[in-house]
């Protein structure tokens, strides 16, 4: 019960530093900081197909669609469709939705294209990428941390997943496809849902384990027809 208040203590206060940092970007509030920053970085990231260049966008690709899609399939077939699989795989995509919702009430622009290391169509704020891995990457330390791996794997799998998703953050900098705050927003915005996500596993986790009880019965019954 104890666990369960502090999540939610927590999804609250990053829902307020969401809406906060929200109504500041609105208001072009951190405009001049986000500008600065998107000099600072066109100055020191050297010239584009660099070393710098190839290796950001290889790591921003870490939460595109077209490598999330596979890698929920992959999670998903992993537990068995159990409910913190299923809570990944249906959260993922509705966090895209509310970012999509966000980016265009905020309809903020981006960085100037002339900067830009990628091509980038949408709304600025916040960004999709920082919202999805915060919300992915998180999703899965938490899922790691509550398995039964050896503490030297959870801290290892954790190490690496948090790695990327913080790498994900800067690569977004560094390609001046984001401002700062845009990052920041996304990963605010992100670890709200990630923490109600994290939720609906605690309260529900343990009175229904989505499909694994039927597949798993399915599998021994496949075996048992095999021998």
């Amino acid at each position: 019960m104890r666990k369960r208040k502090i999540i939610f203590v927590i999804a609250c206060v990053l829902f307020l530093l969401a809406l906060t940092w929200t109504v500041l970007v609105s208001n072009g509030l951190l405009d001049k900081t986000d500008e600065s920053i998107v000099e600072f970085t066109i100055k020191y990231r050297g010239e584009k197909y660099n070393f710098v260049y190839w290796f950001t966008r290889i790591i921003t690709e870490g939460a595109y669609v077209y490598f999330i899609i596979p890698f929920l399939i992959i999670i998903l077939l992993i537990y068995h469709f159990d409910l913190k699989s299923m809570i990944l795989a249906v959260g993922t995509p509705v966090q895209l939705l509310v970012n999509t919702i966000i980016k265009n009430i905020v309809k903020r622009q981006r960085p100037n294209e002339i900067y830009h290391w990628m091509s980038e169509k949408s709304f600025s704020f916040p960004s999709g990428h920082s919202m999805t891995a915060s919300f992915l990457y998180v999703f899965l330390i938490y899922m790691i941390w509550v398995s039964k791996l050896s503490l030297r794997k959870k801290v290892l799998l954790s190490s690496i997943s948090g790695l990327m998703m913080i790498l994900i953050f800067f690569s977004r900098i560094i390609l001046s496809v984001h401002f700062t705050s845009d990052v920041l927003g996304g990963i605010l915005w992100g670890g709200f849902l990630v923490m109600i996500a994290i939720m609906v596993n605690e309260y529900f986790g343990k009175k229904y384990n989505g499909l694994r009880n039927i597949i798993d019965s399915k599998l021994k019954v496949g075996q048992k027809n095999e021998d």
